[in-house]
């Protein structure tokens, strides 16, 4: 009797390993992966500057055998986590593509931004080396800009405007004395 139910526990932990083997393998597993690049929209005159709110968007798929379901979509900025967006569903279905969109505040300096799919690795795939996807920028600072439009744009032309108007206020009783002495002189 006693063997029987060896057999029985034997049997039953292999079908486990088997089953758990075959649901996670190459065929049955989802595959979440990453369609494309990180996109970045906003900033002006295409540079980023400190305190633009920018917007990242990522597209996502599953490549694999099956559906995965509440899909953590976390974007990193510098290795510090910023933001996580859940994904209900991402269906085994080349055309199913979802796209997260996630915004930030820039900060002046240089910046890696990352974004991570299932972050904490809750979700068995058939792949979990596509999970990241990162990009670099560099965002200018307010104060740099402000310095530079100022040399460049302001004080050029504010002196000079300055100095012909101070001549153009001098001058004006100038020349009505001299119209007055010259039209006197005529009677």
């Amino acid at each position: 009797m006693r063997t029987i139910a060896y057999m029985g526990i034997a049997l039953l932990l292999a079908l486990m390993i088997v089953s758990t083997v075959y649901s996670h393998g190459d065929e049955i597993a989802p595959d979440l992966a990453f369609q494309g690049l990180i996109e970045i929209s906003g900033g002006s005159s295409g540079e980023i500057r400190s305190g633009d709110v920018i917007t990242i968007f990522v597209k996502v798929i599953n490549t694999g055998g099956t559906d995965a379901e509440n899909v953590d979509v976390t974007l990193f900025i510098d290795n510090v986590r910023v933001r996580t967006q859940v994904l209900h569903t991402v269906k085994s279905d080349p055309e199913d593509v979802k796209t997260v969109i996630f915004s930030w505040v820039a900060e002046t300096g240089s910046h890696i931004i990352e974004v991570r799919l299932d972050p904490d690795g809750s979700i068995p795939e058939s792949d979990e080396t596509n999970n990241v996807i990162t990009r670099s920028i560099d965002v200018a600072s307010t104060e740099e800009i402000i310095e530079t439009t100022s040399s460049v744009i302001i004080i050029p032309w504010l002196i000079p405007a300055i100095i012909c108007l101070i001549l153009i206020i001098l001058a004006i009783p100038v020349l009505l004395i001299i119209i007055i002495i010259l039209l006197s002189k005529r009677r």
